[in-house]
């Protein structure tokens, strides 16, 4: 099967007292444009960092196989039965980016429980493909990006203990229909983003996506989710990255056709260069 390749490339405030009363409109909105200035400046010293980093990747992806058969026969017709597919694998993952050259390199460990040393591997995942996920911030708040989508204060909430605020961002009507909008989870302390997650408009137009919903015969929803759980030297790495590839039909009901899941672990840093330099250290280490 083709495979689905997808880029990535605030003081305290109490959000109930704004969505309360009118008054505070201009003083919600201040708040807006100061999230909105300060989440382009960790795009801007992420975009600049100078990277080397290693760590496990584990990917797990669960697929259904449909089949149609006389066996299945219903009253409407042939019946789909689907069988469900589960593949998991560890990477010896490495990232390494300096100036504008930047490469991803990966040694297969384990397939399926079965030990391997497969080098210079690529991902072995049957329908989505994924690279840069660091990134995934640039998407969405990166100053030039910013330009496309419009921008609102959703919610607050804490993740793990750290109070976050929730942004919504949609694109503008005349913006390409190749952006996608998403919510945004934004560190209130120093304004890193601890998760992102998008409705992938693009990849619902791809053909192979398009070609599935025929066969579920419902409209396609595809789901992507970074977190981002770890932190050096002001710069977050992603700690889990989630697809989830469904479908809903004309009565609402909800069939899920894939799920990739990747857990990242066990990081060493190499090099994590803003304005200092910094020592090797792994992650968790004094």
């Amino acid at each position: 099967m083709k495979k689905i390749l997808l880029y990535l490339f605030l003081p305290l405030f109490t959000l109930s007292a704004f969505s309360q009363n009118p008054s505070n409109k201009q003083v919600f909105e201040a708040d807006l444009v100061k999230i909105l200035k300060n989440t382009r400046e960790y795009c801007r010293k992420l975009n600049g960092a100078a990277l080397n980093f290693v760590c496990l990747e584990e990917v797990s992806e669960k697929t259904f196989q449909i089949v149609q058969s006389l066996q299945f026969r219903g009253p409407r017709g042939l019946r789909v039965k689907r069988n469900e597919v589960r593949h998991k694998y560890l990477y010896d993952y490495q990232y390494i980016r300096k100036e504008s050259r930047l490469t991803e390199k990966r040694i297969l460990l384990e397939e399926d429980g079965r030990k391997k040393r497969k080098e210079q591997t690529s991902l072995l995942t049957t329908m989505f493909q994924y690279e840069n996920v660091i990134f995934g911030p640039v998407n969405l708040l990166d100053e030039e990006r910013q330009f496309f989508f419009n921008y609102k204060i959703a919610d607050s909430q804490d993740i793990n203990g750290v109070k976050t605020i929730v942004l919504e961002a949609t694109p503008k009507p005349w913006a390409s229909q190749d952006i996608s909008g998403g919510t945004i989870w934004v560190n209130e302390s120093d304004f890193s983003i601890l998760k992102i997650e998008w409705n992938q408009e693009k990849m619902k137009r791809s053909k192979i996506i398009m070609d599935m919903a025929k066969r579920y015969k419902g409209t396609p929803v595809v789901t992507q989710t970074i977190e981002f759980g770890f932190e050096k030297n002001g710069i977050r790495f992603p700690s889990r990255f989630f697809i989830e590839e469904a479908y809903i039909n004309k009565r609402g009901k909800k069939t899920i056709h894939s799920e990739t899941n990747v857990i990242y672990r066990d990081y060493k840093y190499f090099t994590v260069e803003t304005k200092v330099k910094y020592d090797f250290e792994r992650n968790g280490d004094s």
